[in-house]
């Protein structure tokens, strides 16, 4: 949840792959048309997802509302301003504090936004976290085809949303006493949820580096191997224990019975002190063959990692542990861009490593 003080507006951008090279070989050019969602409001921290239909909703958090904006369009075409989805959770309830939006491969769009209560004096008295349920991607009518609740309502940060068919994960941060992640699952499509495991908890050494000393990127269900993978950087247990925010250690956790026991693996490890934890790591999985990435940043270059196993196990043969397949710096050039599979960039690569 990072605001500034000025009013920003958002600008979506689609990209259309334009072949400017002759048949038969690879183009390396892409053409980018920038489409700006302008709402008196204001907007940041935009997200989209992509329904197997093409369908593709995007969400942003309102600058003046304290609630979440919503769009909805084909692929491709421009999106029209659907309202305001965690407007009407309960009474004394404001949203748009962040959001995460996922259309499953059943139909449904999913939601889940950082949510603030207030006093009477329209004072913030603590965070929660929303799940927001819409068959068929039904946002018509101001929502009213949409079952919305809370789920949590003890001090939460940051959460993410995914799904595996009707299984529905959202994630967040525990940002009261211990920065620990918390997971809900729902096993019918988003309409109710449970506590299942953390994944943090119960870990020896990763729990000492991570508690208190975390940034949690997104949450992946992957639809392939039917494991659920989180990532997140941890710090230096004792050295930097509530003291600094300059987490040095890449975590993937992994959990293959939907989220009741987690395995963590540590990809990287770099000097104390140098963070790695540019807001936010991040994580992706190819869906025809269960591939993961994981990326994170220093704020001057990228890197990224995968594993090809289903599982991101350590390889130490090299001196250093790492997935197993690949870890590398992806740079802003151009062919890069053009020949990863996992076209993962982030503003703040700068240069080469």
């Amino acid at each position: 949840m990072n605001r500034a003080i000025t009013t920003i507006t958002i600008a979506l951008i689609f990209t259309l792959a334009i072949p400017l090279a002759a048949h038969g070989t690879k183009s390396t050019s892409l053409s980018f048309t920038n489409i700006p969602l302008l709402r008196p409001d204001g907007n940041s921290e935009p997200e989209l997802s992509i329904g197997p239909d093409g369908t593709t909703v995007y969400v942003a958090l309102s600058w003046t509302q304290f609630f979440t904006n919503t769009w909805k369009a084909g692929f491709g075409q421009t999106p029209v301003f659907q309202g305001t989805i965690d407007s009407n959770l309960a009474n004394n309830v404001g949203g748009g504090g962040d959001a995460d939006v996922d259309i499953g491969s059943t139909g449904t769009l999913h939601v889940s936004t950082l949510i603030f209560f207030f006093n009477p004096q329209t004072r913030i008295t603590q965070l929660g976290v929303s799940a927001i349920t819409c068959p068929g991607v039904d946002t018509s009518n101001n929502f009213s085809h949409c079952t919305g609740r809370i789920i949590d309502s003890t001090q939460s940060d940051r959460q993410w949303v995914t799904s595996d068919g009707p299984h529905v994960y959202i994630s967040y941060h525990d940002s009261a006493s211990s920065t620990l992640v918390h997971v809900q699952r729902s096993d019918d499509d988003g309409f109710t949820f449970h506590r299942v495991t953390d994944p943090i908890t119960g870990q020896g050494g990763v729990t000492g580096n991570s508690t208190f000393d975390n940034d949690q990127g997104k949450l992946i269900a992957d639809s392939f191997s039917h494991n659920v993978y989180t990532i997140w950087a941890g710090g230096a247990g004792g050295l930097q224990k509530a003291k600094t925010a300059n987490f040095n250690n890449i975590y993937v956790a992994a959990s293959s019975d939907m989220g009741k026991t987690w395995t963590p693996h540590l990809v990287f490890s770099g000097t104390v002190n140098v963070a790695l934890n540019n807001v936010f790591p991040a994580l992706a999985v190819d869906p025809l063959s269960g591939t993961l990435y994981a990326g994170w940043s220093n704020a001057h270059q990228v890197f990224i990692s995968k594993s090809t196993d289903q599982r991101p196990d350590l390889d130490e043969s090299a001196g250093r542990k790492h997935f197993p397949c690949e870890h590398c710096c992806l740079s802003m050039d151009r062919s890069t861009w053009q020949h990863r599979r996992l076209r993962l960039l982030w503003n703040e690569c700068l240069e080469q490593r």
